[in-house]
């Protein structure tokens, strides 16, 4: 079989078992012929010494004198899977653990002259992966115990069993040594023999079984002939602590599983007499021995890749801008009391976010009294959506979190103790179940365990039965290093009742001496605070009527003047818990002003800066005038800023004489307008001394010479990955790169498509587009719009502005354009025009469009041809002026009737006055064909003024009074109208509320103000 990248692939059978190893490729010695090593095969199969294609043994490769090829090896064979064959010792206990490389033991007495191997590569481990589903048999064979025939096998056979006993007796001798390191000693002066066997740990799922060690129930004393009662008796306590070892340690309960081991070490040592005379007892004494040191090296190697991957998420840094909400989290189960063991996919879960506390958090000034490690947030958790979904994209992040709740690990600052075992989670009831509490609000020290140990059990299963339903995605494991800050906001897409107004948990964001980003609880923020220096500040901000986000260390205020100013500095100085500065000073500000900024910005803790100010010119500020930015470029090197925008303020770049210096930029905004030929030195300073800039918005006064000059200045000096330009209202461009700035992304606001014909032609490798012609030009010839898809196959979202006349035959035009190329990606296709839409989320899928039309400001015959083609995709409709006839009632009505959906309106505004009533009776019977979602109708005309045209309209309202929800009454002597529907039965009276003409300027029946309901 042949991998994705051209490597050979051999399936290897055995039992039920199927892996696949790499095959070699052909050598010289080879003839060319691929081949499989026979040692490659014994690193996944123990013991493994020859290998068989149904019931035809397969013969090892040999030279052109037929002596075997050293190291051993088989022919390729694609397409066939080859059983492998054990020696029969390899199946028992004391042979499944790791062995000496077969390569050291194993002979070949019938090999006549030894090769020396130099036309293969250093032995190394060989990469292995599942087999694929397809290609194992509907029946796996059971494991074959066939015996040896020829010599060299059986000669093979007793070297391998030499081997194995040989260490055996070693490491049985070593143990004691060996084990000494993960001791921990019973309370008191003695060890309790008596107290063991009733120690019960929880139980755990099998998965967590080591995969090699399959431990075998010892003999019981009856069955082994031993000389004493005294000696049945200290067999029997040993197979107990076996037992209770094997409870513990694959419960992951480390140093329980310690302090049982040390026990039997002592009870094997009393042993040892009765052990020298009688073969049984030794054989099983070092059998269970031997299984104990397995399992807990399996242990300790499966602990040393937990802590590995936990090490890799919490020594993970992240900067502000990087994580945009809590990072770690878990899931535990939203019922202990109702779980169910046998149907585990029933189940359900909350997630929970943990605190990222540590040495970050303890103060300095003060002695702390609460511990800083990493713990569950006190919260009530949050309900999945799309739970799947949501375990497919995060379980094994989650699972490597649950486990270092389970184990515990210190590092990178961070202290995560171990879940100790309480009686609550390891007791059963009468039915041998786990005890579970009935009920809880949040997770404490008695269930814990309990809820983890669950998660863990389900995930396991959950992800195992995942991968092997799809075994061609990419496994979600490659996550838990690179879980980025789009991972985390498409997170809380998957949190059913999240926090709108608050952030997740409660939680409160803060940032390290090092700059970077941690969530924690509001102890653990209390404490790293001074209250009375917080205090102080938001009395300040109070009083100039600012904002304080303490969750997220962003603070909001508007100074009027220098006094002020200077006394929200100095709060600003001492309270480093203040990350985002959003400030206005509203007077011009000189030179000395900037300088006074600037010194108390370098004393904060901001990280993000927005200010908007404006310079002075007042004639003492004459002699600075050249140099009165440059406070500002002071700023800018703040080696704590990582993102600066500044707005109403100009000179920037042409107000300073020194150079800029290296800073930590990330994002830097202006609204100052830039002449490319006059600022370019200064600019290009900035991106030279901005090294880890991404992201740049700026005015220009031309949009096409400062792209130009930005992209090639910022090649050889930073990564930027957006890129804004904006020169007034009507030309804007909004570009987004990704490695080595290649163009993945553009937004245009345009005059007109030709006048960025170079630009787009250029392009081949848009994303999403945006034409946003403020002139709007004729699509007539939709040949430069169609090219733009033929050169950019990756483009999946395109947006243009248009006349409505244009919709439906340049939405004709990208459709057939994208069905004649099937490597497009296009999909999404909106065309509009102010609030008039006609969209589409695949452009290949006609029944999914949906027009939208909610300004009457339309050319009769364009809106008649509109209706007539997709009227029947009408979704939202704004009837207010006379542009509306009858006959686009008649046409709406028609193309309803005919099309297999039916009408699918589903919002109607409508108003009264400037409407013909004779388009009334054709538009009631498209509302009644609708399910409608909202029907606002404005009445703003009086009753009396024309009692026929009024009298119209009650019978009109009447007819589609059901669909109604909202009958908003807006003209003088509105109880004219609400008799008049009274007699005429109208169904929805309770719909009907009052508002002043003058509160509805804008004449949208869905402006309605102050209005009161007529009951």
């Amino acid at each position: 079989m042949t991998g994705d990248n051209g490597a050979l692939w051999q399936t290897l059978q055995y039992g039920r078992q199927a892996v696949e190893v790499q095959a070699r490729p052909g050598t010289a010695r080879t003839q060319g012929r691929p081949f499989v090593l026979l040692h490659d095969v014994q690193d996944i199969f123990p013991g493994a010494v020859r290998l068989q294609s149904g019931k035809r043994a397969l013969a090892f490769m040999v030279d052109a004198e037929g002596n075997k090829l050293l190291p051993l090896r088989v022919p390729y064979l694609p397409e066939t899977p080859m059983e492998v064959i054990v020696t029969e010792d390899a199946l028992s206990p004391r042979s499944s653990l790791k062995k000496t490389p077969s390569s050291s033991i194993l002979r070949t007495p019938s090999t006549t002259s030894l090769n020396s191997g130099d036309d293969l590569p250093e032995r190394t481990s060989r990469p292995l992966r599942p087999a694929r589903s397809s290609r194992q048999p509907s029946q796996s064979p059971k494991p074959p115990r066939q015996r040896l025939q020829q010599q060299e096998y059986a000669e093979e056979k007793r070297l391998v069993e030499q081997a194995q006993q040989q260490q055996l007796i070693e490491q049985a001798r070593q143990m004691q040594l060996v084990d000494k390191r993960h001791q921990r000693q019973y309370s008191g002066s003695g060890h309790d023999l008596e107290s063991v066997p009733h120690i019960k740990p929880p139980p755990i799922p099998a998965s967590e079984v080591p995969a090699l060690v399959i431990p075998r129930k010892p003999r019981q004393g009856s069955n082994i002939s031993l000389s004493s009662e005294e000696t049945r008796s200290q067999y029997r306590k040993s197979v107990m602590l076996y037992q209770s070892f094997l409870q513990h340690i694959r419960a992951g309960q480390t140093e329980q599983a310690n302090v049982v081991k040390e026990d039997f070490r002592m009870h094997f040592s009393n042993l040892e007499v009765e052990m020298a005379r009688n073969h049984d007892l030794q054989s099983q004494m070092l059998e269970m021995q031997q299984t104990m040191l397995e399992m807990q090296q399996n242990a300790l190697d499966r602990l040393a890749v937990i802590q590995n991957h936990v090490q890799a998420i919490l020594v993970q840094s992240y900067e502000m801008h990087e994580c945009p909400i809590p990072r770690l989290f878990v899931v535990l189960p939203r019922e202990l009391a109702s779980w169910d063991s046998n149907n585990m996919m029933r189940n359900r879960f909350k997630l929970f976010f943990l605190c990222e506390c540590g040495e970050h958090t303890k103060a300095s000034h003060q002695h702390t009294r609460i511990p800083h490690h990493v713990h569950l947030v006190k919260h009530e958790g949050y309900e999945l959506e799309r739970p799947t979904e949501f375990f497919r994209r995060y379980g094994h992040y989650i699972l490597k979190l649950l486990q270092m709740l389970k184990y515990g690990v210190t590092v990178g600052g961070f202290s995560v103790p171990a879940i100790v075992p309480t009686r609550a989670s390891g007791q059963k009831d009468a039915s041998g179940q786990r005890a579970k509490p009935s009920s809880f609000d949040n997770y404490n020290h008695s269930n814990l365990e309990t809820g983890v140990n669950l998660a863990i059990e389900y995930l396991q299963q959950f992800l195992s039965q995942d991968d092997l339903g799809s075994p061609t995605e990419v496994h979600p494991d490659d996550m838990v290093e690179t879980l980025e800050g789009s991972d985390l906001q498409r997170m809380r897409a998957f949190l059913k009742n999240k926090d709108e107004d608050h952030v997740l948990s409660n939680l409160y964001r803060i940032v390290t001496n090092d700059g970077y980003v941690k969530w924690v609880c509001q102890d653990h923020y209390r404490d790293t605070c001074n209250t009375q220096i917080k205090r102080e500040l938001v009395d300040l901000i109070n009083l100039n009527n600012g904002f304080f986000d303490e969750h997220h260390g962003r603070v909001e205020v508007v100074l009027n003047s220098p006094t002020v100013a200077l006394q929200f500095y100095k709060a600003l100085e001492r309270a480093r818990f203040v990350q985002e500065l959003q400030i206005k000073l509203k007077w011009e500000m000189t030179y000395q002003d900037v300088k006074i900024l600037r010194d108390a910005l370098q004393r904060s803790g901001v990280t993000a800066l927005e200010l908007t100010c404006t310079a002075s010119n007042a004639a003492g500020e004459l002699l600075n005038r050249n140099k009165r930015a440059e406070p500002l470029w002071q700023i800018l090197s703040n080696p704590t800023l990582r993102s600066f925008s500044i707005s109403g303020y100009t000179g920037l770049f042409r107000r300073s004489t020194t150079e800029a210096r290296p800073n930590g930029l990330r994002t830097f905004k202006t609204s100052e307008v830039l002449d490319w030929k006059k600022d370019s030195t200064k600019v290009i300073e900035l991106l030279q001394m901005s090294p880890q800039l991404t992201d740049i918005t700026v005015g220009c006064a031309n949009v096409i010479e400062t792209y130009k000059g930005i992209r090639e200045a910022a090649a050889q000096r930073c990564h930027l990955t957006r890129l804004t330009l904006e020169a007034g209202h009507d030309e804007r461009l909004s570009a987004q790169f990704e490695d080595e700035q290649a163009l993945v992304s553009l937004d245009l606001v345009i005059p007109s498509l030709s006048s960025y014909s170079h630009l787009l032609k250029a392009a081949d490798c848009i994303s999403t587009l945006h034409i946003n012609a403020r002139t709007f030009g004729s699509y007539a010839d939709s040949t430069p719009v169609t090219d733009l898809i033929v050169r950019n196959r990756n483009l999946t979202d395109l947006k243009i502005a248009c006349n409505v006349s244009e919709f439906s035959n340049l939405y004709e035009a990208i459709r057939t354009c994208v069905l004649a190329n099937r490597s497009s990606r296009l999909k999404k296709v909106c065309l509009y025009r102010g609030e008039n839409q006609f969209f589409t989320p695949d452009i290949r899928t006609p029944h999914l469009v949906s027009l939208e039309l909610m300004q009457m400001r339309i050319h009769d015959s364009a809106l008649l041809n509109i209706l007539n083609v997709h009227g029947s995709k009408l979704t939202k409709l704004r009837i207010d002026t006379e542009h509306w006839k009858p006959a686009h009632s008649t046409a709406l009505r028609e193309a309803t009737r005919v099309a297999p959906t039916g009408s699918r309106l589903t919002h109607l505004y409508q108003t009264c006055s400037n409407v013909d009533e004779g388009v009334l009776r054709e538009l009631s019977m498209v509302i009644n064909r609708s399910n409608i979602v909202e029907y606002q109708l404005l009445v703003d005309q009086t009753f009396e003024s024309n009692l026929d045209r009024s009298n119209y309209w009650v019978d009109y309202l009447t007819c589609v009074g059901e669909k109604l929800t909202s009958l908003i009454i807006t003209c003088p002597e509105p109880n004219d109208w609400v008799v008049a529907l009274g007699r005429a039965q109208f169904p929805a009276m309770e719909r009907i509320s009052f508002n002043s003409p003058s509160s509805n300027k804008e004449g949208h029946p869905d402006g309605a103000n102050n209005s009161s309901t007529w009951m």
